[in-house]
This record gives C-alpha cells, structure tokens and sequence, in this order.
C-alpha cells in the first residue's frame, strides 16, 4: 500500500501536484461551462485569432465541448484551448 497526495480542483478534476492544480484554477479552467450550440465555433488558429478579436463581439477560449469565461488574446493560449468562440454583437 502506498500513500498519496491528491490536489483537487474546485471542479473537481484531481492532480498530483499543487503546481499543476493551482494552474488549472488561474487559467479559469474551473469555470468552464457547456459549448452553447450559437455563435462561431473553431480551433485556435492565428488567422481566426485576428479576425475574432478585431471583430466587436466577444471572443473566448474553449476546449472542443467546453466554454471558459477567459477572453482571448494574443499568444501565449492557455494550455488547455484548443478552441475559439466568438459572439457577434
């Protein structure tokens, strides 16, 4: 038998360093919700970068069925984003 320590995010999700928990807590990983089904919906490329955030709606950072509340913004990306989605005013 071996004993562990476990670091577990406020959205449950466990890891095995603190480092690496509290990392995923300050990238808003925590507060993801689910990808609504509106608004455009693509993976982080510089050229949808750019169009997204010279647009005048909002544009954030998701995964390919999660939604953050972490605008995007030039590099460096978070780790976690593998996705933009952006709102039209």
């Amino acid at each position: 038998m071996k004993k562990v320590t476990a670091y577990i995010a406020g959205d449950g999700k466990t890891f095995w360093t603190e480092k690496e928990c509290r990392k995923y807590e300050a990238d808003g990983c925590v507060e993801f919700e689910p990808l609504p089904k509106y608004g455009d919906h693509v993976p982080i490329s510089d050229k949808a970068l750019m169009w997204m955030i010279g647009g005048d709606g909002s544009c954030y950072y998701a995964t390919e069925t999660r939604l953050s509340r972490v605008h995007a913004h030039r590099a460096p990306h978070p780790e976690w984003a593998t996705h933009l989605v952006y709102f039209g005013k």
